[in-house]
C-alpha cells in the first residue's frame, strides 16, 4: 500500500458556539501520495476518532467522512459533522483530560484505511470546553491565527507548543491563497510582495468574508466585508476585490498564511526605495497593462502604453509591483474611477474612522499617501512576513 502524504494546515479554524447549537471545528489538509505529488480532484475518505488520555486512549467519538480533493489537494472538513460510527461528539468533556485526534485516510474514496497520524488537540478543548460555562444568552466567537487562539472582546491566548505548517514560498515563486487564486511574486528591496491584487472571498482560516452587494449596509459595517467593482464578479481576474479597511486586521486572516497586509511603515519602506511619494514615482509602480488590454503593449515598446487610454502618465513597472488601476467603492457606497485610480489599504489606522493608504493616479505622476474612511472599498497586495 502506498504511503499518503497529508500536509496539516490548520486544524482549528473560525467557529462560533452557541448554547445548545451544534458544535464542530474546522480540519484542513494538503493530501499526496508516497511522491510527494498532490492528490487533485480526487475521491478520498477519513475517519477521525478523538482518543481519550493517549494515543493509545479510547476512542470516545468516531466520525467519517467522504469527500474530493481541489485541484491543489485540499480538503476541508468539519470535524463534529461527519458520518457517525460511534460516540456523540456534543457529550465530550473537554474540559475533564487531554484528547488526541487519529486521522485515517483512504486515497481511492472506499474504507480500507491507512493511518495518518495522531496528534494532540492543544486548542479546541479551550474553545468547546468555554461553551459548558457560558450561559443562554451569552456567544462566544472564537478564532486561531498561527499560534494564537483569538477570543471575544479582543482577547486572545497563545497556544503553548501549536507551530501550524507554513507553505514556503520563495519571493518570485507563485502564491496560492485559500481559494485557489493564484498570485506571481516579486522582490522589492527587502520585501517580498504580490503582484496582482487580492480576489480571495475566504479569510485564510476557511471563514467565509461577507460579500457585501447593498450600499447601504456597507456604509454601516464596522466588520471586514469585501466587494467586486460595480458587482459584477468579471472584473475579477483584472483587479481584484475591493475590502473595507475591516477586512485587513481580522484577526481569521486577509491574506494568505505567511502573508500580511502591509502597514503604513510597510508602504513608506517600499516608497523610499523608489525615491520617495515625488512627482513621477508613482509611474514606477503602475503596471504597463492599459484598461481595454490585458495584455497590454509592454514596457519595452518604442512608445510606452498609457495606464489608461484617458490618461496623461504611463505606467514603467521599473520595479515589477505592476500596480494596477482598481477603482474604488465611494463614501456613496457607489464606485468609481476604474482604470484611473489604483487604491491600496494599510492596516494602520489614523483615528477611530479613518485608515492610511497608498494611490496611484492616471492624470498624475506621483504616489500619493493619505487617509480614508475605513467604510470605503479599496484594493489590497499582501507583503511576506
Amino acid at each position: 500500500m502506498k504511503t499518503i502524504i497529508l500536509t496539516l494546515l490548520a486544524v482549528l479554524s473560525t467557529f462560533i458556539l452557541i448554547a445548545q447549537a451544534p458544535q464542530a471545528f474546522k480540519y484542513q489538509a494538503v493530501a499526496r501520495n508516497s511522491s510527494g505529488e498532490v492528490l487533485s480532484n480526487q475521491d478520498v475518505s477519513f475517519q477521525i476518532s478523538i482518543l481519550q488520555g493517549s494515543t493509545s486512549g479510547t476512542a470516545v467519538y468516531v466520525e467519517t467522512h467522504d469527500t474530493i480533493t481541489n485541484e491543489f489537494g485540499l480538503v476541508n472538513l468539519e470535524i463534529g459533522n461527519g458520518t457517525l460510527v460511534n460516540g456523540d461528539f456534543t457529550t465530550i468533556d473537554w474540559g475533564s483530560d487531554i484528547y488526541f485526534m487519529q486521522i485515517e485516510m483512504d486515497e481511492a474514496g472506499g474504507v480500507n484505511y491507512q493511518l495518518l497520524g495522531t496528534s494532540q488537540l492543544l486548542s479546541v478543548p479551550y474553545a468547546l470546553h468555554s461553551n459548558d460555562v457560558t450561559n443562554d444568552k451569552d456567544e462566544q466567537t472564537f478564532s486561531v491565527s498561527g499560534d494564537t487562539l483569538f477570543i471575544s472582546n479582543g482577547n486572545y491566548v497563545i497556544l503553548p507548543g501549536v507551530s501550524p505548517t507554513i507553505p514556503f514560498i520563495s519571493c518570485g515563486d507563485i502564491l496560492t491563497d485559500i481559494d485557489g487564486s493564484t498570485y506571481n511574486t516579486v522582490l522589492i528591496g527587502e520585501q517580498c510582495w504580490m503582484k496582482e491584487n487580492l480576489k480571495t472571498t475566504t479569510y485564510s482560516n476557511g471563514t467565509p468574508i461577507p460579500n457585501v452587494i447593498d450600499g447601504n449596509e456597507w456604509l454601516n459595517l464596522t466588520t471586514g466585508a469585501y466587494v467586486w467593482y460595480a458587482n459584477d464578479i468579471s472584473w475579477k481576474d483584472l483587479y481584484g476585490a475591493l475590502y473595507n479597511w475591516y477586512a485587513t486586521i481580522d484577526p481569521n486572516g486577509l491574506c494568505p498564511t505567511g502573508w500580511h497586509v502591509p502597514t503604513h511603515n510597510e508602504w513608506t519602506a517600499l516608497t523610499d526605495i523608489i525615491g520617495g511619494t515625488g512627482y513621477s514615482h508613482g509611474d514606477e509602480l503602475k503596471s504597463c497593462r492599459q484598461v481595454n488590454s490585458p495584455l497590454g503593449g509592454g514596457c519595452n515598446t518604442s512608445e510606452h502604453p498609457r495606464w489608461n487610454e484617458h490618461g496623461f502618465f504611463y505606467g514603467t513597472d521599473d520595479y515589477g509591483f505592476s500596480g494596477l488601476p482598481g477603482g474604488h467603492r465611494h463614501s456613496s457606497a457607489g464606485f468609481s474611477q476604474l482604470g484611473s485610480f489604483g487604491y491600496w489599504w494599510s492596516s494602520t489606522e489614523d483615528t477611530s474612522d479613518w485608515a492610511w493608504l497608498r494611490w496611484l493616479d492616471s492624470s498624475d505622476g506621483t504616489v500619493a499617501v493619505t487617509t480614508f474612511p475605513k467604510l470605503l472599498g479599496f484594493s489590497i497586495r499582501c507583503i511576506k512576513d
